[in-house]
C-alpha cells in the first residue's frame, strides 16, 4: 500500500474512512478535504477523496474524483490509484479501460477482491457474460471474509443504511 507522508494527513484520511462507515458523509468530506489541503502531494489522500467522490451518491462529483485520481497517478502511479481510476472509468461508461485497470491490479496481486469485482463488472458491461460469471465467483472467494466483516458490522452497529450494499453483494451471487 501507499504510505501517507504526514501523520496528520494519515489521521484525517482514516477519520474520513470512519465517518464514511458511520454514514456521516459531510464529516467525511470535511476530513478528506482537510487531508488534501494539508498535504496536496499525498497520493493516499487524493485516492481516498477521489474514491469517496466517485462512490457516494449524496456527494458524488465525478469531475472532482477524476481530478484527484489523475493527480494521485501523477504523484505515485500505484495499483490502488489505477484501480480507483478504473472504477471511475466504469462509471463513465469506459468498460474496456476499467477492465485494463482490473487486469493490471490482478497482475500485481491475484487475490485482490476489489480488482476481481471490477473485472466482473467490466466483463459484464462488455457483454462477456461467461468471463463475468467466473470473475464474480473469484470475487466471492477472495471477498468472503470482507463480506462477513461488513455483515457483522451492520448487525453490531445498526448501520441499517449499509444494507443497501447488500444488494450489490447479492447481485454478485447471481
Amino acid at each position: 500500500g501507499l504510505r501517507v507522508s504526514s501523520s496528520r494527513t494519515g489521521r484525517r484520511v482514516r477519520r474520513g474512512a470512519v465517518l464514511t462507515l458511520r454514514l456521516d458523509l459531510a464529516g467525511a468530506r470535511r476530513e478528506l478535504d482537510a487531508a488534501v489541503e494539508a498535504n496536496p502531494r499525498c497520493a493516499e489522500a487524493r485516492i481516498a477523496r477521489g474514491g469517496f467522490l466517485r462512490d457516494h451518491r449524496g456527494v458524488r462529483d465525478l469531475r472532482g474524483a477524476a481530478a484527484d485520481l489523475d493527480e494521485a497517478l501523477r504523484i505515485a502511479p500505484s495499483p490502488p490509484a489505477r484501480l480507483e481510476r478504473g472504477l471511475l472509468a466504469l462509471e463513465e461508461g469506459r468498460a474496456a479501460e476499467a477492465l485494463a485497470a482490473a487486469e493490471a491490479g490482478l497482475a500485481v496481486r491475484g487475490d485482490w477482491a476489489d480488482a476481481r469485482a471490477l473485472r466482473a463488472d467490466a466483463c459484464d458491461r462488455l457483454g462477456r457474460r461467461e468471463e463475468a460469471r467466473a470473475a464474480r465467483a473469484a470475487w466471492r472467494e477472495a471477498a468472503g471474509d470482507t463480506i462477513a466483516s461488513v455483515a457483522a458490522c451492520v448487525v453490531a452497529h445498526g448501520y441499517t443504511r449499509l444494507l443497501d450494499h447488500v444488494s450489490a453483494i447479492q447481485w454478485y451471487d447471481r
